[in-house]
């Protein structure tokens, strides 16, 4: 079925058989089996060569500064969403990448707005255009949509039944493409630690953390955490928990790589110094990108905080926002 989504000025051309395309694209196998082992390299030269079929991965290569590109904690997410609506018109998925982003715009999108570069759409036709991709097969617009509404954003009301559902039936049916392995990874966290209104299931939050733990933030800061306390029949391996912590904290603000590497700094572990300081300002930072939920994080935050002076904590939050907090 042909079908045009006209959005203020530009047309998204219509996309044939978008179920199928989305879901056994042979170049998403290819792009995770190089994930997967680490080789983010080879993974990102594969990605330039197949441009636009893999423009979606390219936003998600640069958002999250993978090598051989370098972290840029106030560049890589404006960039990734102008990169993604340039491909826009070409694939479905870089264009729910590119709606994601005009969704939470930074000032540098926001301008980029304004001049005409990127398309100015109202929270409403975000919703609309993301609910019309998912309808037709798109698995980002999907996990887009749900994230929101999970999170009661964009204009949709709060229901995390529901969305945990959308994401699940997604992981489910479409495991080894991007927007699965994204769903797997923001349903491990919630999962494993039943937050957000969502019920717990650790042994599925451990699962999805180790299917998803070399693509997304969520599940790599989750298998950081199953990997430094040995749990959810994970090996206890703290080098290899701090070092992945660390690995991704850099990269991006998330709960519990943060939470992890604060941890590798409070107790010595894993080749990191013992740092009382460093360790309160990272899981500080955990706590305000939600970690707060969390009960053994808040409770690690407080005890930090009475064995701390006023001046230390201060030092520890300002290093934080330097190097981990946009």
């Amino acid at each position: 079925m042909k079908r045009r989504i006209h959005v203020k000025g530009f047309a998204l051309a219509s996309f044939l058989s978008l179920g199928v395309a989305l879901a056994i694209g042979p170049i998403d196998a290819q792009i995770l089996s190089l994930y997967d082992v680490g080789r983010y390299e080879d993974a990102w030269n594969l990605i330039q060569a197949r441009l636009p079929e893999a423009a979606e991965w390219a936003a998600h290569h640069t958002n999250l500064s993978l090598p051989p590109l370098r972290p840029n904690k106030t560049q890589s997410y404006p960039q990734a969403v102008k990169l993604a609506c340039s491909y826009r018109q070409a694939n479905p998925e870089a264009y729910a990448y590119c709606l994601y982003g005009l969704a939470f715009p930074t000032p540098e999108i926001t301008d980029w707005v304004k001049a005409g570069e990127l398309p100015s759409l109202s929270q409403e036709q975000i919703r609309a255009e993301l609910e019309s991709l998912a309808d037709r097969g798109s698995g980002l617009a999907t996990y887009f949509s749900a994230r929101m509404e999970l999170n009661g954003q964009v204009g949709y009301r709060r229901n995390p039944e529901r969305a945990a559902k959308r994401m699940e039936d997604l992981a489910r049916a479409f495991p080894d493409t991007l927007g699965g392995r994204l769903a797997m990874g923001a349903l491990s966290l919630h999962y494993y630690w039943g937050i957000g209104g969502v019920r717990a299931n650790p042994s599925l939050g451990t699962l999805y953390a180790r299917k998803a733990g070399a693509t997304s933030v969520f599940a790599a800061g989750m298998l950081a955490y199953l990997e430094y306390r040995g749990s959810g029949g994970v090996e206890r391996n703290p080098s290899a928990a701090c070092n992945r912590a660390n690995f991704w904290a850099i990269r991006a603000p998330e709960v519990m790589s943060l939470y992890v590497l604060g941890l590798c700094y409070w107790e010595g572990a894993g080749g990191f110094p013992k740092d009382p300081i460093e360790a309160y300002g990272l899981i500080w930072s955990s706590v305000q990108v939600g970690g707060g939920l969390v009960s053994e994080i808040a409770k690690a935050l407080d005890t930090l905080e009475k064995g701390l002076t006023p001046g230390q904590k201060k030092e520890g939050r300002e290093r934080a926002e330097a190097k981990y907090l946009p």
